[in-house]
């Protein structure tokens, strides 16, 4: 994960502006929260969280700002994080 200070794309701001405006049921918000994990550290964009049950989900986007691998990512994640997670890739980064 790229460290952006207080600078956030607006592609993140887009996204989460519209995911607010359509979804009731589930809370997006950013993190801050610094997961560890045994390969290092990972500090997902946001957290997603059920407003009923309470289930937090991290989430990743990664978009042309950001260039990861997108495969070496998931099997990391898969591997290492003991919960679930969602990965989002924007269509240049396929």
């Amino acid at each position: 994960t790229v460290d952006y200070g207080d600078y956030t794309p607006p592609e993140l701001v887009m996204f989460a502006e519209s995911f607010r405006d359509k979804i009731s049921d589930w809370t997006l918000q950013q993190s801050a929260e610094v997961v560890t994990l045994p390969s290092g550290t990972w500090i997902p964009d946001f957290v997603l969280t059920h407003n009923e049950s309470g289930l937090c989900i991290p989430i990743e986007i990664a978009g042309f700002w950001r260039r990861t691998n997108a495969e070496q990512l998931y099997q990391r994640l898969t591997n290492e994080h003991p919960g679930p997670f969602i990965l989002a890739f924007s269509e240049q980064n396929r």
